[in-house]
């Protein structure tokens, strides 16, 4: 970060503290509340809002305020943090707007009310960026109507999901987390589960994760290797989900994960180096996210199981009911699943599902050889891109 935006900062908490220390802090210093190491099952909720990689190494949590001036000021510096360090770091923002901020708790139903039309992040620094447009105004919801409308929100939904008891009551739950772990400002940062000073520019951020970076232990064993295949298949609504795009694959200059991708550019298999790995981990390389109840494709359109459709685990023909756990084995045959499918049509989708991984595999000699694969996995996955 340059010293323009060093000062910047800087001043922005001086001015804060001299002027206007009621309203931004509470009657507590920000400096950590102990040493203590924080759960993270605290800190991380299932449903927090999240900007994650596969396989990153830290979390970084935020419990903010859309009203706070230095939260705003944070904005850039934590773009500048997530960019550096991306693949390493998982960033986590909670919501703690305070009382005596007019507007805040709203702003907060209505970042989350955009989240339902997978816009929650361009509606996130849309109210930061316009902090002062809003934060002050006496009838707030046509201001940020406003906003849904430049983002193309369906402006109907947008208005009913603003004030949806779920949506009030995860704000409630961040609260109640920030009061548990002793918050006394915004923003108040926590990394690796230890809450930090707040850094006063870009380059302190990055030396905090830098160190904590160098904590961490380094690379897996090469008893943690594998080499193994699954068949793999994805149906939506009855539709055989496309996987073809070039972005969910693995290619030259473009390494989704070494861990697990899809074989060879091939959709239909599963290929897997490494131990441990789950299907919730599979689908966040491809930039999406799968918990037992719920799909986020990339594009942030979910598909959540309700009283008429369900997501579905299928594997080798009978379901599994913790699709975000499991770990796929070799020559599995898989099939997620969403929709209210008949019994016919759900079997169809079973059936759709290939058995060629133990082709692959080399576990069945009698039905053929593989085509020659260039393997993906790069060094330390057990295939160090040697043809086989």
């Amino acid at each position: 970060m340059d010293a323009d935006k060093k000062v910047i900062i800087g001043s922005i908490f001086a001015t804060i503290i001299v002027i206007v220390g009621a309203v931004f802090f509470t009657s507590k210093s920000n400096s950590p509340n102990n040493e203590k190491k924080i759960d993270e099952s605290i800190l991380i909720r299932e449903n927090s809002n999240k900007i994650s990689s596969p396989g990153a190494e830290l979390n970084l949590i935020e419990f903010a305020d859309y009203k706070c001036p230095a939260c705003a000021t944070y904005l850039p510096v934590i773009k500048d943090i997530l960019k550096e360090y991306k693949g390493r770091i998982n960033y986590v923002y909670r919501h703690y707007p305070l009382p005596q901020h007019k507007n805040a708790y709203i702003a907060a139903q209505a970042a989350e009310a955009a989240g339902k039309q997978g816009k929650y992040w361009e509606y996130h620094e849309m109210l930061y960026s316009n902090q002062s447009d809003w934060s002050s105004e006496n009838n707030v919801t046509d201001k940020f109507t406003e906003y849904a409308k430049d983002l193309q929100l369906d402006i109907n939904k947008f208005k009913s999901d603003l004030d949806m008891p779920e949506i009030k009551q995860k704000i409630e739950q961040d609260i109640q987390d920030g009061n548990r772990v002793k918050l006394s400002a915004t923003p108040t940062f926590f990394l690796d589960g230890e809450q930090i000073q707040n850094p006063e520019s870009d380059e302190d951020f990055k030396t905090l994760i830098k160190a904590a970076i160098l904590k961490i232990p380094v690379s897996p064993s090469p008893g943690d290797q594998v080499h193994i295949h699954a068949d793999f298949k994805m149906y939506l609504d009855n539709k055989l989900f496309d996987f073809s795009p070039e972005k969910y694959y693995t290619r030259d200059g473009k390494e989704l994960d070494p861990a697990v991708h899809f074989h060879d550019k091939n959709s239909n298999f599963l290929h897997i180096h490494k131990k441990g790995i789950t299907l919730s981990y599979f689908f966040k390389t491809l930039g999406m996210d799968l918990t037992n109840d719920c799909l986020t494709l990339d594009d942030g359109k979910k598909y959540c199981s309700d009283e008429v459709n369900s997501l579905k685990l299928i594997v080798n023909g009978q379901e599994n009911k913790t699709p975000e756990k499991y770990e796929p084995k070799d020559l599995d045959r898989i099939l997620v699943s969403f929709g209210h499918e008949t019994e016919k049509e759900l079997q169809d989708e079973i059936s759709s599902v290939t058995d060629l991984a133990c082709i692959y595999s080399l576990k069945c000699p009698q039905r053929g050889t593989p085509p020659p694969e260039k393997c993906e996995g790069g060094l330390g996955s057990g295939c160090d891109n040697e043809d086989h």
